[in-house]
């Protein structure tokens, strides 16, 4: 080999490296962004909790204001990240958590509003779950991250009928429907679809179900969902308590196994 052509390869060599450098560092800076925004929404919620109890008039518009000020933040954050996106910036999903963190202040809000203050402990839950979630989201793929992600749902599901179904039976029931009918079509998806799902970006695609595997393990998990949603759903709250913590062993024996088959 000329001298030529080894300096292109160790050129070529070298800015792969860098590149997978940039892209482990672009990942990581978005998994610390994400528990940032989640964390201080969680400390943010925790402190307004007695305030929103009492009801203060101060209180309630200061909601509203930060209603309004989280929706124009998701908005304006948007479009600058489709601007900075068109440009080829790196640094433009810096906006995206900027547009993220302005929906969720204007949806807790919103709710806080609404609910009153016994949904802050539901808020304060939810908000590490999801960050928690798109952490597992660069590490899992296809059908060990959609059973994690239902998994999830569920002992989500189940916490949420135990601490609310007394004041919101109406919308447990509709919440109960809507995962049946989600663990539903995701059968069907799996067993008809036979050529597998993928989600093509610019420079990536994601795959949601590969083509040609047989998806035992998703298809028992959503066994083992069904038949906890229809115990919870009929047996009550006691049920929804027990079950969700079987879910959250059954949640935590999945992530193990699937690391160990990384």
């Amino acid at each position: 080999m000329s001298n030529s052509k080894r300096r292109e390869a160790e050129y070529a060599k070298a800015l792969n490296k860098t590149r997978s450098r940039a892209e482990a560092d672009a990942v990581s800076n978005k998994i610390i962004a994400f528990f940032a925004v989640a964390l201080l929404g969680t400390f943010g919620i925790m402190l307004l909790r007695n305030r929103v109890a009492a009801q203060g008039p101060a209180t309630m518009t200061g909601l509203k204001i930060l209603a309004v000020f989280g929706a124009l933040l998701c908005i304006a954050s948007i479009l600058y990240y489709f601007k900075t996106k068109k440009q080829g910036q790196a640094n433009a999903y810096w906006f995206a958590f900027l547009s993220l963190a302005g929906f969720l202040a204007c949806v807790c809000s919103l709710l806080m509003l609404i609910v009153g203050y016994k949904i802050c402990a539901f808020l304060a839950f939810i908000l590490p779950v999801i960050a928690l979630y798109y952490f597992l989201s660069t590490v899992f793929h296809g059908d060990n991250y959609i059973s994690l992600v239902l998994c999830g749902l569920g002992v989500l599901l189940f916490w949420f009928s135990y601490r609310y179904s007394d004041i919101m039976g109406t919308a447990c029931r509709i919440l109960y429907a809507v995962y049946f009918l989600i663990l539903i079509l995701i059968t069907i998806t799996v067993t008809f679809v036979k050529s597998g799902i993928y989600i093509r970006g610019k420079d990536k695609t994601y795959t949601l179900l590969a083509r040609g595997e047989k998806h035992t393990v998703l298809l028992f998990t959503i066994g083992f969902l069904a038949v906890a949603t229809l115990l919870s759903y009929f047996l009550g709250v006691p049920a929804a308590y027990v079950l969700m913590f079987v879910t959250i062993a059954y949640t935590l024996v999945c992530a193990v196994v699937f690391t160990a088959r990384l």
